[in-house]
């Protein structure tokens, strides 16, 4: 039989092993809202970079446009951008910097493309 000071160690060694599994799964609701917003971001950057690329295609004058916005872009990247899985857990100031890239780098673009239709 078991002493009431085993059951009890047993039981206080269980609710720790459960707290440690719901701050696992907060934490990871977490990320996948900063993945989530990210990704939709990246996905924004991408549709915009296409636009961009086409309207340059379309008249030859219109290259150095292309050129100019891909060197800047590629200036001012962070170096998160490469591979963002560590600033995404970590939610610290480098998940700030991709965030403004990101934007910054939509808001580019698209001034760019409207200067070019």
């Amino acid at each position: 039989m078991e002493s009431p000071i085993d059951t009890l160690e047993q039981v206080l060694t269980e609710v720790a092993n459960l707290e440690a599994r719901d701050r696992a799964g907060r934490a990871h609701e977490v990320v996948q809202v900063r993945l989530a917003f990210v990704h939709a971001q990246l996905i924004r950057l991408e549709a915009e970079l296409t636009a961009l690329y086409e309207a340059a295609q379309a008249n030859p004058a219109h290259a150095a446009v292309w050129e100019i916005t891909q060197a800047e872009l590629w200036a001012a990247q962070p170096k998160s951008f490469a591979s963002p899985a560590q600033t995404l857990i970590a939610g610290d100031l480098d998940l700030l910097r991709l965030v403004e890239y990101t934007a910054a780098s939509i808001a580019r673009i698209q001034e760019r493309c409207a200067t070019l239709t």
